[in-house]
């Protein structure tokens, strides 16, 4: 017979960032998949959702239980920001935080006050797709927006080009620091250009769906690219996403969600470095993909995490 999961609420915080939360989640039923328990997610957030039902079923379907039975758990694992990139840092597959920014912009780091360490790439996409393909199913009302906007742009007979372009507000990650050392704007639209670039000269019929919090990036990116440019239009063209909530900000988080949705189903993604992006690259593994910070990134750390990390697993499968 086998032993009964033990059963675990994930109390997800009510941070503003909707894909911080999301990827959040995705190490958090990552570490109940290594100790066999039984995750529940309840996320309390008045800012993406209505505050009348958990925030949770208003944009994912539960696995065989309900939010009472989640919050009814007699133990549980909280999953604030600072468990995942401090503590247990090493393990935070969707969105890993490296040891520092690179060597090259550390000039830069004395006058700005920036502690935090800098966001990376996935560390283990295939492990991350299988999670949220299992556990974060979208709900109906998602999949419903979803199928609506792809049926009223012809989204099936396209070749699309994705594209997530944060707006200048954008000031965590380290995100500032690397524009400015750059040297090409911020946003750093010319980076973002060349590689769109390059793909319409292979593809010249290809369409591009633009995800963005910015109403500027909406202007600049049609600017450029013209009617070929998908995108759902912000309702907030000056105090940007996340400086509103109430009904807005949830009917925000729907719309934020699709555009993830679509992004990962586009047969190339260029992006920037955001808990978005690594969301779209989490949920679909075999996406190729180009970030225009990528040659800024600590990545021997990263692969040196990423490898102790399946000697773990493997250890674990052995003794399993």
């Amino acid at each position: 017979m086998k032993r009964e999961k033990s059963k675990r609420r994930i109390m997800l915080n009510a941070r503003p960032g909707l894909f911080a939360v999301l990827n959040c989640a995705v190490h958090a039923f990552s570490l109940c998949d290594e100790r066999r328990w039984w995750g529940m997610p309840t996320w309390s957030s008045k800012l993406y959702g209505n505050g009348v039902r958990d925030c949770w079923d208003d944009y994912f379907v539960r696995i065989n239980h309900t939010a009472q039975e989640a919050i009814a758990a007699d133990q549980f694992l909280p999953v604030p920001p600072e468990f995942i990139y401090k503590r247990r840092r090493k393990h935070a597959i969707a969105a890993p935080r490296g040891r520092r920014l690179p060597r090259s912009i550390d000039n830069l780091v004395d006058n700005s006050g920036f502690t935090s360490p800098l966001m990376l790439p996935p560390m283990d996409r295939r492990k991350c797709a299988r999670i949220i393909s299992h556990y974060m199913n979208p709900s109906d009302r998602v999949v419903e927006a979803l199928v609506k906007y792809k049926m009223a742009v012809g989204w099936e007979d396209r070749d699309v080009i994705g594209l997530h372009i944060r707006s200048k507000e954008a000031t965590d990650s380290g995100v500032p620091l690397m524009c400015e050392y750059l040297g090409r704007g911020n946003p750093p639209y010319p980076l973002f250009f060349e590689e769109v670039d390059m793909r319409l000269e292979k593809y010249p019929d290809s369409s591009i769906f633009l995800g963005t919090d910015g109403y500027e990036v909406q202007l600049e990116v049609k600017k450029r690219y013209g009617t070929r440019v998908m995108t759902r239009v912000s309702d907030l063209p000056i105090r940007g996403a996340h400086r509103v909530s109430g009904p807005v900000r949830e009917r925000i988080g729907l719309d934020a969600l699709v555009d993830i949705l679509l992004l990962r189903e586009t047969y190339f993604f260029v992006h920037g470095n955001s808990n978005a992006s690594n969301f779209v690259l989490a949920s679909n593994h075999l996406l190729p993909h180009y970030d225009v910070f990528g040659h800024l990134y600590d990545l021997e750390w990263l692969n040196e995490e990423q490898m102790r990390l399946q000697v773990g697993e493997d250890e674990q499968a052995v003794e399993g």
